[in-house]
C-alpha cells in the first residue's frame, strides 16, 4: 500500500510537477520556492512512510519505533507547511484569476485535507501502542495526503472518463484495497477504514458547500487580507 501511494503520487504529478522539474514535461503552474518545498516536503512523508512500513516487514520493529518519534514530528511539519501553502497558493491563483471565490472554493478542499491527514496522524500517534490500531490510522492520514495526486492520475495521466460514480471509486481506491484485505484476513473491514472512506468520500463531494454563501464568506474574509 505504501509504495502503491508513492507511486500514484509520482504519476500523478507527473506530467505537471516532477516532469517538468526534469525538462520532460509542462511548466509548473506555480513557480517559486513554496511550489518546490511543498512537493519536496509532501513526498518526504510518503517516502518516509514506505520507510517506515519496510521496517515493520523486514521485522525491525525495533527501528521503526526508534524512527517514529522523528515521523511524528516530520509529520506535525507536514501539516504545518500543508496549511501554509494552502493559503499562499490560492493567493497566487487569485493573482492570475481575479477570482476570490474560486481560491476560496479550492481552500475548503485543501484545508479538508490537511485536516483529515493531521487528525488521523494525531489519532496514529496517540495509538502509536496498539499496532492493529496505529497502523490504519497511519494509512488513512497518507490515503488523504495522496489524494491531490490519485486525482490528478485519473484525470491528466489516465485520462479516464468523467464520470462522477468511477471518479470516486477511483479516489477511494487505496483505501477500499485495504478494507478488501481487512475483509481477507479479519472476516471484517475495520472501522477505521470504514471512517476513512466516508470522511474521504465527504470531502470529495465537497462541491455544493463549497459552492454556499456560508463557507464562501468565510473563504473572502480569511483570504481577502492576503490577496
Amino acid at each position: 500500500m505504501a509504495y502503491l501511494l508513492v507511486a500514484c503520487v509520482v504519476a500523478g504529478f507527473w506530467p505537471t510537477y516532477f516532469g517538468a522539474v526534469l525538462g520532460t514535461g509542462m511548466t509548473p503552474p506555480h513557480p517559486g520556492w513554496i511550489i518546490h518545498a511543498h512537493a519536496t516536503i509532501f513526498l518526504g512523508w510518503m517516502l518516509v512512510f514506505a520507510f517506515q512500513t519496510t521496517q515493520v516487514w523486514r521485522r525491525r520493529v525495533d527501528l521503526h519505533r526508534r524512527f517514529g518519534i522523528y515521523m511524528a514530528v516530520y509529520g506535525l511539519m507536514v501539516a504545518a507547511f500543508g496549511l501554509y501553502a494552502s493559503f499562499q497558493l490560492e493567493v497566487h491563483r487569485f493573482s492570475f484569476t481575479g477570482d476570490l471565490d474560486l481560491s476560496a472554493r479550492r481552500l475548503l478542499l485543501s484545508l479538508g485535507t490537511i485536516g483529515l491527514f493531521s487528525g488521523f496522524l494525531g489519532a496514529a500517534i496517540h495509538c502509536r501502542r496498539k499496532p492493529e490500531l496505529h497502523k490504519r490510522l497511519m494509512v488513512v492520514a497518507t490515503c488523504s495526503l495522496a489524494s491531490p495526486g490519485v486525482a490528478r492520475l485519473y484525470s491528466r495521466v489516465l485520462e479516464l472518463p468523467n464520470d462522477p460514480i468511477l471518479v470516486q471509486l477511483f479516489l477511494l481506491s487505496p483505501l477500499l484495497l485495504f478494507a478488501a484485505y481487512d475483509v481477507k484476513v479479519r472476516g471484517r473491514p475495520h472501522s477505521v477504514i470504514i471512517l476513512g472512506i466516508l470522511l474521504n468520500a465527504l470531502l470529495f463531494n465537497h462541491g455544493p458547500f463549497a459552492r454556499s454563501e456560508f463557507w464562501l464568506s468565510i473563504g473572502r474574509t480569511v483570504l481577502g487580507p492576503l490577496v
